[in-house]
């Protein structure tokens, strides 16, 4: 199963359910709130419930929208 995060029109953001031509949206605004959604949110994003849209049609957004917190590495030379 592929999960995305992709723009749904001005403002707003969905998490999705990506199948080859089409992706299925899901009732979370990204993919981050998917994930901590509780224990059974593999059923939940696999349900084929939510409107269909192209993948034409799409503009991807960043997985987790607003992340708790960025760890960054950087290599010391």
């Amino acid at each position: 199963m592929k999960l995305s995060t992709v723009r749904v029109g001005q403002r707003r953001t969905a998490a999705v359910r990506l199948q080859k031509k089409h992706c299925v949206l899901l009732p979370y605004p990204d993919v981050g709130a998917l994930i901590s959604s509780g224990a059974d949110r593999w059923e939940r994003a696999g349900a084929d419930t939510g409107e269909r849209l192209r993948l034409d049609d799409i503009s991807y957004a960043p997985l987790i929208v607003r992340p708790g917190k960025v760890i960054a590495v950087d290599p010391n030379y």
